[in-house]
């Protein structure tokens, strides 16, 4: 339950600030002193003694499951997940005497084929557990108690697979994208506009993508993937914030997932912990570098990772660096070397009371070995009670199926139907704006063209022998989520299911604001794609290649290029397609009056 402080300015300040940075800038060393620290935390004891839970990561687990309506579909989403962190950090720190960094997934960076990211690499998080436990790396066969004994789970969301000459195994499909991202950025001119389209979209298709228990609401917190998600998320937050100072420090929305229109939240709402540590007022989280919550908002964040030798950035999205390779290249082949998998820790089988600190040590196992343990639907059918509340209870349950009918003209959930089919097997759907298509007469084009060729010519061949074709420049239709043919153009996100969602609690009233919210999103994906002279740097071309050769940290310099590129590209999109709060708008009064016309009968 949410409750109220009075008001006042955070007095803090900070001695040191951190700087949180992404996976990838971390040396190997680095990366495996963090996850070293994640499996300490597995064999610390518990400090919450009414939580009854094994263990110090259990206790994080427990806490974020009895926030789950507090800080899921509210305002306080953001601040209550930023000072939840913090405490995470904190029992990292001074339980497991970690001094390292702590890293964030920029899953934008990884968004054309996000199982290829390095952090499924078995040296790293480990890989797909086609939903059972996860298979490999140091998490490998992970036991919880909560809610009851499972081992953690991941089951990623797959589709149809298009790739040629490759086997292309475990696939996730597309999620958002640098640019997407920064439309929802642009879009949202309030706090709570920004929280629920990042909420609604970019945080919930990760989850979703994942499966397992990262599906789950109350138990994602088991698999540490959660940490490096939720944290890139607080970087949105504080990118938007930086973006949009004179919103800096405001906050509003809903405190209670039942009402979504609500508009009761305050900044002296207290953001309770449940006995993990002290609980804060909203407003000492507005700032990760200003001491609040006595001095546990002291880091800021790095501002993410490009390719090495992007030629993208002229065109629109960043800038090319002559920085070295990165010590972690972007291969997610799924193997690593004897020595780095000797060095991290297993969590699997440890007893947490013991507390000797010669622990056994993994060994790098197949992905496509399946472990004995406990099943998603062992324990899903354990909550169905608590996931079959009517939230609906205010509107018709038949409203949705009146609202596609009479909103189809301006809005689609069906994206299977109108896609072409060219003679990969590639789905695609015309934007059927009429927007002219990209130039291909460019020098610095024509350099890219050469190099993904390049790529083609070392590592894929056709079976007929014949060279690869992944389209060209002055293609302007967008491939589909599960599409890995298309070096040039930025995917669709595969919408979200409804299951996915009735399990996170959205109400009728809140599915259609996702629908809607996809909908204008998908159109600004094919307006980007349209734009004259526009690739991604994060394009799938330019990310096989950075597989090869390395990714650079991103200076302020090339951050500002990018961020004001974007913003040229989001302002024209506007112009042709609108805003998302604009179609909102739009079913928001076809439901106003729907509600109004069952009441008056």
């Amino acid at each position: 339950m949410l409750t109220s402080a009075p008001a006042a300015a955070p007095a803090s300040t900070c001695s040191t600030v951190r700087v949180h940075r992404e996976w990838r800038e971390l040396s190997a060393a680095e990366q495996r002193g963090y996850l070293n620290a994640v499996t300490c935390l597995h064999r610390q004891p518990s400090r919450l003694p009414r939580a009854r839970t094994r263990s110090a990561y259990e206790d994080l687990v427990w806490v974020h499951m009895q926030a789950n309506e507090l800080a899921h579909n509210t305002a306080a989403f953001l601040p209550w997940h930023r000072l939840f962190l913090s405490y995470h950090d904190e029992l990292m720190r001074t339980v497991c005497s970690y001094n390292g960094t702590f890293p964030y997934w920029d899953w934008s960076v990884d968004s054309q084929a996000p199982e290829r990211s390095p952090l499924w690499r078995t040296d790293a998080f480990g890989g797909n557990g086609n939903g059972r436990c996860i298979s490999s790396g140091p998490f490998a066969n992970t036991q919880t108690s909560i809610p009851t004994q499972h081992c953690v789970t991941r089951a990623w969301r797959t589709g149809r697979q298009v790739r040629e000459g490759e086997n292309v195994g475990s696939m996730m499909g597309a999620i958002y994208s640098p640019m997407a991202i920064q439309y929802i950025m642009h879009d949202s001119n309030t706090y709570n506009e920004f929280r629920e389209a990042l909420e609604s979209h970019p945080h919930n298709i990760v989850h979703s993508a994942i499966g397992g228990d990262m599906s789950d609401p109350r138990l994602s917190t088991n698999d540490p993937i959660f940490y490096l998600h939720h944290r890139n998320l607080d970087r949105l937050w504080a990118e938007w914030q930086e973006q949009n100072p004179s919103l800096a420090s405001t906050y509003g929305g809903n405190r209670n997932p039942e009402q979504p229109t609500a508009n009761d939240a305050r900044m002296t709402d207290i953001m309770n912990m449940f006995g993990l540590g002290e609980s804060f007022a909203v407003r000492e989280m507005f700032r990760t570098d200003g001491g609040g919550a006595k001095g546990r908002m002291c880091f800021k964040y790095s501002k993410s990772v490009l390719p090495n030798g992007s030629t993208a950035t002229s065109r629109g999205s960043g800038s090319s660096s002559s920085s070295s390779p990165s010590s972690r290249s972007g291969s997610s082949s799924g193997s690593s070397s004897s020595d780095d998998a000797s060095e991290i820790s297993s969590v699997a089988s440890v007893d947490p009371s013991d507390k000797s600190k010669d622990k056994p040590k993994y060994k790098p196992q197949s992905d496509s070995g399946y472990s004995s343990g406990y099943q998603m639907d062992d324990y899903s059918s354990d909550y169905s009670s608590d996931y079959s509340s009517d939230y609906s209870s205010d509107y018709s349950s038949d409203y949705s199926s009146d609202y596609s009918s009479d909103y189809s003209s301006d809005y689609s959930s069906d994206y299977s139907s109108g896609y072409e089919t060219d003679s990969y097997g590639n789905d695609y759907q015309d934007n059927g704006y009429g927007y002219s298509k990209r130039s291909y007469s460019h020098a610095e084009m024509a350099e890219l063209v050469r190099r993904f060729n390049e790529h083609d010519a070392k590592t894929l061949s056709k079976r007929d022998g014949s060279a690869p074709d992944h389209g060209s420049p002055n293609n302007r239709r967008t491939p589909g989520p599960y599409d890995r043919t298309d070096y040039y153009n930025i995917r669709y996100s595969e919408p979200l299911d409804d299951e996915f969602l009735r399990k996170w609690r959205y109400s009728d009233y809140q599915v259609a604001r996702v629908r809607s919210g996809e909908d204008r999103i998908r159109r600004f994906v094919d307006y980007a794609n349209s734009a004259d002279g526009f690739v991604s740097p994060v394009c799938l071309g330019e990310y096989h290649r950075a597989e090869r050769e390395g990714w650079h940290g991103v200076t302020i310099d090339e951050h500002q290029i990018q961020i004001t590129l974007r913003k040229l590209m989001c302002d024209g999109a506007k112009i042709k397609i609108g805003s998302l709060k604009d179609a909102w708008s739009k079913v928001r009064s076809f439901i106003d009056g729907f509600i109004d016309s069952l009441s008056k009968n």
